[in-house]
């Protein structure tokens, strides 16, 4: 017969396991309290919310963009970009779309050459109010959503 202690834990786990399921657009679960997922090659994922440019950070070249709670959506959505190699974004989204288009784009010429030069690179294209509103060259781009307050720490290390 289990103990208080281990029947607790039980109901706990299964609570945990429960906020973490449910759907979020594009393909990808609804993120209640969800880590971070990374946006795999030639994917999309849309957010409606307002977003705004939170951190632009060297070293690493890492770029977080920021959806506060509001009291229409109590959670907070981050999106990192990591080693950004080219940038040309707004400060702020009306709605944030974020497409993988290397396959796409990576022919362009202002692409090109930057591509041969990183590699490991790839081209994610910001759209905001259906409208392309820029691009981000770096080599990965995570999000994740979560309960934090305005002014707490970001989910993603070292930010």
């Amino acid at each position: 017969m289990p103990s208080n202690l281990e029947s607790f834990c039980r109901r706990a786990v299964g609570q945990l396991r429960s906020v973490t399921e449910a759907s979020f657009q594009v393909g990808y679960p609804k993120m209640k309290l969800q880590s971070p997922i990374p946006l795999a090659h030639n994917a999309t994922v849309s957010f409606a919310r307002h977003f705004h440019v939170e951190a632009l950070r060297g070293g690493m070249n890492r770029l977080l963009l920021r959806a506060l709670p509001t009291e229409s959506d109590a959670t907070r959505v981050e999106v990192l970009f990591q080693y950004v190699q080219h940038l040309h974004i707004p400060m702020r989204f009306d709605g944030l779309e974020i497409a993988d288009t290397t396959l796409a784009d990576s022919e362009q010429p202002e692409f090109n050459a930057l591509l041969r030069g990183f590699p490991e690179c790839r081209i994610f294209r910001l759209i905001s109010r259906g409208q392309r509103a820029g691009e981000v060259v770096a080599t990965a781009c995570s999000f994740g959503e979560d309960s934090a307050m305005t002014g707490a720490s970001s989910m993603f290390p070292m930010m």
